[in-house]
């Protein structure tokens, strides 16, 4: 039962990875409009972590890779750079436990390694979540009539957050004998 309960917190952790991922190619927030009483006369922007998005009131998209990281504010740079480590740091731990469970069968330390690690990939992907959620609520400066939504990246970041605590908790603090 034990052996069970630690591969579901690894799956859990690695489900944690995948929707880390998932959260660098989704919208962060939608920003809309109105121009007087006519809604839908501005197009619908929708800024990710890596690319933006523009949809137009006729059925247009145009999606774009930011062309280069000078013009896009330090927030944007420092979420991507803390995503990225995220990511990283969950491979990272998925290489760690897999490594250990397959030539190091033995060594119990393994598995709470890996736990730690998923930890801290869940507090690197925890801040720029915080941190967007919270630049979401803000009011857009001097243009009362534009405003932000809520984008699927932070609901699915949030989503990985929380796969990434419960995994690494279960793996660094259940012993298995």
């Amino acid at each position: 039962m034990k052996k069970l309960v630690e591969l579901a917190a690894f799956g859990l952790g690695v489900a944690g990875c995948f929707f880390a991922v998932a959260t660098r190619c989704l919208p962060v927030w939608q920003v809309s409009g109105e121009l007087g009483n006519v809604t839908g006369a501005l197009p619908v922007y929708w800024d990710g972590v890596w690319m933006d998005w523009e949809h137009h009131s006729l059925g247009e998209l145009r999606c774009a890779f930011y062309q280069s990281l000078l013009p896009l504010g330090k927030h944007f740079r420092s979420w991507q750079a803390l995503i990225t480590s995220s990511i990283s740091f969950g491979i990272v731990s998925v290489a760690i436990y897999g490594i250990g469970r397959l030539r190091f069968p033995q060594w119990v330390q393994v598995k709470p390694v890996s736990g730690a690690v998923f930890l801290l990939s869940a507090v690197l992907l925890l801040i720029p979540m915080s941190w967007t959620t919270h630049e979401s609520a803000q009011t857009l400066g001097s243009l009362p009539s534009l405003r932000r939504k809520v984008g699927q990246a932070l609901y699915v970041g949030w989503t990985a957050t929380v796969l990434f605590i419960i995994g690494g908790c279960f793996l660094q603090y259940g012993r298995t004998g």
